[in-house]
């Protein structure tokens, strides 16, 4: 069984990652960095539609509104799928995939009554 020697400068080249000289990557930023912000944005779209169906919720009315709640989160999971599915569909527009997913979810935050 062939071992390599760690010692080599090849042993080093090898680890180096596809980052390095990647058109249209930016220098010290990592490749993902737009799917970290996408992350960031989808978290504080869901925490504003938690907040938005938490201000509903009647204890006075009874288990009624809670239910109304638990609808709420499940359209939220959907919106969250359909985003998700415009995303991956639209990827071939490269940035015209994140606007089409964003615009998407606003509207449907903007339309939906809580």
């Amino acid at each position: 069984m062939h071992q390599r020697n760690q010692e080599t400068i090849d042993w080093y080249e090898e680890d180096q990652g596809d980052e390095a000289g990647m058109p249209g990557s930016l220098p010290g930023l990592p490749l993902s960095w737009p799917r970290l912000l996408w992350c960031f944005a989808s978290t504080a779209f869901a925490l504003t539609w938690i907040v938005e169906s938490v201000g509903t919720i009647d204890p006075e009315r009874g288990f009624v509104t809670y239910s109304v709640f638990a609808g709420h989160i499940w359209i939220l999971l959907l919106v969250m799928g359909i985003c998700t599915l415009i995303l991956r569909l639209a990827r071939p527009l490269k940035g015209l995939a994140y606007v089409l997913s964003g615009s998407a979810a606003v509207f449907i935050l903007i339309t939906h009554r809580f």
